[in-house]
């Protein structure tokens, strides 16, 4: 990972294959989530490593490979140990998940330490997981639900069941919690997470058989873009129509 400008990058040499990667709002601590079940906590201006922690044993690691490796629906949660990381807004918190479903969340602290706070786990591997706000988080997980986690105490408060299995999530940006969801039917739902049911929803292209692969937020959060086998679908999110498409690379 390369971080910094042209002329001065910086380099972080990780140990293990990353698997997913968190930019503090401060700019100062880059959060990698690794294959090996570990999170480390690196300061972007020195490039140096400040703090790890395990978030997996050597035994569960062994045991998640091993069923990410034989289960059906392995292919679609974190590959090998790791997983998944998100830092709250405040970045005090940080959020990790690892494969196939143990989620715990760390004190980050001025100086970049971690200290472990709640432990959870997921009735099923999850795909995605972020942060909500200051004490809500959410995973998606397979084959179709959404999970919501209050971080003070560990508990869900919250499962949302879709129609379809899910090829895509994306929080969108506002002043309450709101998750996009893509599936396999080729339906976008719009879901607000305050009082936990769809608001919105749209099918694109029924008859088109390619699926969603996943979703991107660009436009300052107004335009979203689906990947799909052949094409890019683009999508206003403020009428919540189709608003073209483009081929894909």
């Amino acid at each position: 990972i390369e971080l910094g400008s042209i002329a001065e990058p910086r380099r972080l040499t990780n140990s293990a294959l990353a698997d997913d990667l968190a930019l503090s709002a401060n700019g100062k601590w880059a959060i990698l989530g690794n294959e090996l079940g570990r999170v480390e906590v690196w300061n972007l201006e020195e490039g140096r490593l400040v703090d790890q922690v395990q978030g997996l044993s050597p035994q569960q690691a062994l045991g998640a490979i091993q069923y990410l490796n034989y289960s059906p629906m392995g292919n679609l949660g974190p590959k090998r140990g790791g997983g998944k990381v998100s830092l709250t807004p405040d970045g005090k918190t940080l959020i990790a998940g690892f494969a196939p479903g143990y989620i715990k969340t760390y004190a980050l602290s001025e100086e970049g330490q971690l200290s472990e706070a709640q432990s959870m786990y997921s009735l099923q591997p999850f795909i995605w997981l972020g942060a909500l706000g200051k004490d809500l988080a959410a995973t998606a997980s397979v084959p179709n639900s959404l999970e919501v986690w209050r971080l003070s105490d560990g508990k869900m408060v919250m499962r949302l069941l879709l129609d379809n299995p899910l090829r895509g999530v994306k929080m969108i940006p506002s002043a309450t919690p709101r998750l996009l969801t893509g599936d396999q039917g080729n339906n976008l739902r719009l879901w607000e997470i305050a009082i936990g049911a769809e608001t919105q929803a749209i099918q694109i292209n029924r008859n088109d058989l390619s699926e969603i692969g996943s979703l991107s937020i660009g436009g300052a959060g107004k335009i979203l873009a689906v990947e799909r086998t052949m094409v890019i679908q683009l999508c206003d999110l403020e009428t919540f129509k189709p608003a073209g498409q483009v081929p894909s690379a």
